[in-house]
């Protein structure tokens, strides 16, 4: 997985959730992945704000999040 940090402003997204997205994870494709689930690394989680598959050819997906404290 590639876990790139962002900071985008729900308001700019297409679905507004009036929180700021923090970081973009984008893996391989596979079925299942959906708004709602975690990743985890060590330490760090990060929910699952909105899933895009950018080319439509289902090789990739990228997920949107918000990088979870506590």
């Amino acid at each position: 997985a590639g876990l790139h940090p962002v900071f985008v402003e729900a308001a700019q997204a297409p679905r507004q959730t009036g929180e700021t997205l923090t970081h973009q994870i984008i893996i391989r494709y596979r079925e299942g992945v959906t708004v709602g689930m975690r990743f985890s690394q060590g330490q760090d989680h990060y929910l699952i704000r909105q899933v895009i598959d950018p080319d439509a050819l289902k090789t990739r997906l990228m997920c949107l999040c918000t990088q979870e404290h506590g």
